[in-house]
């Protein structure tokens, strides 16, 4: 697990300072925020159809954690892809 410089159950609402997509990590602060878990286990945004951790908080952990350590912040983009059929 990579060490981040905030508490991932209560994350600030501001980017941390190493931030490298302050955009990227405000949406998904805001996709955290609104993701919550409700007294009966259940996502108080997508109840009655997920348990908590639901799709929404964790692509909002995946999209704060990209903001922070990916360079571009894209977590879903391949770096380095090797060319198919190569003819030589």
């Amino acid at each position: 697990m990579t060490v981040l410089p905030y508490n991932r159950t209560n994350p600030p609402l501001d980017p941390p300072a190493q931030c490298r997509n302050r955009l990227m990590w405000q949406v998904s602060r805001r996709l955290f925020g609104d993701h919550q878990p409700g007294p009966d286990g259940w996502c108080q945004v997508c109840r009655p159809y997920q348990y908590y951790p639901c799709v929404g908080r964790q692509l909002a952990d995946i999209g704060m954690e990209a903001a922070h350590l990916v360079p571009d912040g894209s977590p879903w983009r391949l770096i380095n892809v090797s060319p198919r059929n190569q003819r030589r």
